[in-house]
This record gives C-alpha cells, sequence and structure tokens, in this order.
C-alpha cells in the first residue's frame, strides 16, 4: 500500500479520509505505543473515577456526608488530570510518530521511543509557556468583561462574543504549534509567528475539517 505523502496540501475529503488511513497503515506501532504509554495512564484515570462514583453514591448523611463530598471532588480532580495527562501524552506520541514517518515512511516502536526521549523536554517546555500565555488572555478577558459592567448587559454581552470568536480564531492557528515545534525544533514565539502564517487564507477550511474530525471522534467515543 502506497504511503501517504503528511506535508501536502489536502481537499475536505482527503483531509477526513487519510487520517483512517494513515492509522490502519501504521496501526502496530501506534497500537503499541497506546499499550505501553496511554493505557496505564488510562486505567488509573478510570479507577480513580470508579471510585469517586463509588463515594459519591454512598447513603451517609450529615457531617460524614460532607466529607464524603470532599473526598469525591478530590478524586474526580485526581481523575480530571489523569485524563489531561493522557490526552497530552497522546498528542505527544501521536505528533512524534508523523514527524519520523514524513522523514523515514517506516517507524518502529524503538525509533518513537528514541524520538520521545529526545523531544519531550520540547513538548513540556511548550506547555509550560502555553498554560500561562492562556491564562494570561482569560483573565485579561474576565477583566474587560468586569470593567464592561456598568455599560449594560448588552455592551458586556456583545463584549463576552467578540472574546468567545478570538477565542476560536487564534485555537485553529495554535493546533499548529505542538507539530511545529517538533518538526522544525523552532523557538516558542517563531513557532507561534508560523502558526498564524499557516493558517492564513485556510482558517475556515481548517477549522470545518477539525470540527468534522470532532464529530467523528467523539460520536466513536460515546458508541465506546
Amino acid at each position: 500500500m502506497e504511503k501517504i505523502e503528511l506535508p501536502v496540501v489536502r481537499e475536505l475529503g482527503q483531509i477526513i479520509g487519510d487520517p483512517f488511513l494513515f492509522a490502519r497503515q501504521n496501526l502496530k506501532t501506534l497500537s503499541r505505543a497506546f499499550l505501553y504509554l496511554l493505557l496505564p495512564v488510562l486505567v488509573v484515570s478510570s479507577v480513580i473515577s470508579a471510585l469517586g462514583l463509588k463515594n459519591m453514591f454512598g447513603s451517609n448523611t450529615g457531617i460524614e456526608s460532607f466529607s464524603r463530598g470532599g473526598s469525591v471532588m478530590a478524586l474526580f480532580a485526581l481523575s480530571y488530570i489523569s485524563f489531561i495527562i493522557a490526552s497530552t501524552l497522546q498528542q505527544f506520541y501521536v505528533f512524534e510518530f508523523m514527524v519520523l514517518y514524513e522523514k523515514n515512511k517506516e517507524v518502529s516502536m524503538k525509533d518513537l521511543w528514541t524520538g520521545i526521549k529526545k523531544d519531550w523536554k520540547i513538548y513540556v517546555g511548550t506547555y509550560l509557556l502555553l498554560i500561562p500565555v492562556i491564562v494570561l488572555a482569560i483573565l485579561l478577558g474576565v477583566l474587560l468583561v468586569g470593567a464592561a459592567s456598568g455599560l449594560g448587559s448588552s455592551i458586556q454581552g456583545f463584549i463576552i462574543f467578540i472574546l468567545y470568536i478570538f477565542g476560536m480564531y487564534t485555537g485553529i492557528p495554535l493546533s499548529n504549534l505542538l507539530p511545529l515545534r517538533i518538526r522544525e525544533k523552532l523557538g516558542f514565539f517563531p513557532s507561534l509567528i508560523k502558526c498564524f502564517q499557516i493558517s492564513a487564507g485556510s482558517w475556515w477550511k481548517t477549522f470545518i475539517a477539525m470540527f468534522i474530525m470532532f464529530c467523528i471522534f467523539y460520536s466513536f467515543l460515546i458508541i465506546l
């Protein structure tokens, strides 16, 4: 079966179909990566969630119930954090696999593990730099909405709408940040600039494709 060329311009149908073809062609290595890297974290997350649900549906009342509620919240918080870790691990090994695949067209588990050990600092560093930027942007948005509270609910609602549109607009280019840093080894801020250069003129096409893939993925997730 002919190998897929990754860095090419695709039509919408190819954008939707090629990821499934890519996964089918590389199912063995991707499945092993899932088994070794992701499954242990998912098992831990599931156990924590199950314990949280067990405590949630306990029949105790009064002070004991209040204490139980605190433990439930703590368990669900741990579960949520562990699922976030699982999601980031999945992104990391898939992005790393795609970078190696682009160069060699054949990627073994050993190659993938070597690449992960080499690039994990880039991945972690990107998150450590990106999260404060996102938090700062959210705080500025909250302050702006709070400052507009005296101007009336309609003005405040319009500002919230503009901020929401801005978040959607910037989210599409930023989806390229991690693959770009791993692939081209650029610095954080040069990567940010290039993300917006890449998406220029193709924002709507990218948004529609990501939305369709999101619906397909979560449809499968709901079925499972």
